[in-house]
Parts: C-alpha cells; structure tokens; sequence
C-alpha cells in the first residue's frame, strides 16, 4: 500500500505493522519495568478489540473509554476505529453524573476503563443500563479486563 493510499486508521496501521512488524511502537512504564508493543503486535490487539465489539451487537458499537493515553488506552482506541465503530472518550475528572449523561447521549454499550476508575465503572453500570459490557484495561478480581479479552478473541 502506497502512503498516498492511506485514508483510514486501519490503513495506516497494516502499513506500519507490514513495513517494520517488529520495531516497537510506543512504550510505557509499568511499575518499575518498560512495556513495550511492536506495530505488528499492536495490528493483532487491535483487530481482536474489533472482533470482541463485532460480537457485541449489530451495526456500529459505541465504546467509552475512561482513562489516560497508555497501550491499553490506545489498543482499545484503535481496535474500536478501525473498523467502523465509535470511540467515545471520556474526561474522568467530570462528575460521575456528567459523565452518565455523556455515555447516556452518546448511547455507549461497551465501555473501556482504567482500573482506577473501578468506583467510576461500577457507578455507571446501574446508571446507564444500555451498556452491555465493561472491560478495565488491567486483570484484576471479578472484572473483564482487556489482557483476557486479547486472550480469548481472534482477529
């Protein structure tokens, strides 16, 4: 594919991940390490995202995601994107009812988070009832968590 035939997300992404699969794409601290995702590795989550969304209803899915830019942020991001669907970010400093609203407006059924935003989460299941699955970004006790997502799906 030829830059000048890039006119999407997903575009972009398959050229990158087929021109340098393994050269790291972006890296962040995680505790005292440095995690690191490849363009090809970051290709693959975000086609399994897509997949897990495609399952989740008919026609395009609109996700929220409450957190900062990190890996996760960004797999979830793209993996919403690319094929069509809505992402939907959300300022997590607004009040918990602000931010009911914007979800509630925005009709989010799927809803991307950090871990801790967990209270966040919790709050906003039984205030937006059409949100059909919540996935936090980190594995964590009685909660979806992306990493199982990436496990489970394929793209």
């Amino acid at each position: 594919m030829e830059t000048a035939e890039m006119r999407t997300l997903q575009d972009l992404l398959i050229l990158s991940a087929g021109e340098r699969p393994n050269k790291v794409w972006l890296r962040e601290k995680a505790g005292k390490d440095i995690a690191e995702k490849c363009f090809g590795e970051m290709l693959e989550d975000c086609r399994k995202v897509s997949a897990y969304l495609r399952r989740q209803g008919d026609g395009p899915i609109h996700a929220g995601l409450v957190g900062s830019s990190s890996i996760a942020y960004l797999t979830c991001f793209f993996g919403t994107v690319i094929d069509g669907n809505v992402a939907v970010p959300i300022d997590p400093q607004l009040s918990a009812e602000e931010i009911a609203d914007n979800l509630n407006r925005a009709d989010v059924t799927v809803l991307f988070y950090d871990a801790r935003f967990q209270a966040l989460a919790d709050g906003i299941r039984e205030t937006c009832p059409q949100i059909k699955s919540c996935v936090c970004f980190t594995p964590g006790e009685g909660r979806f968590s992306l990493p199982e997502l990436l496990a489970k799906e394929c793209p």
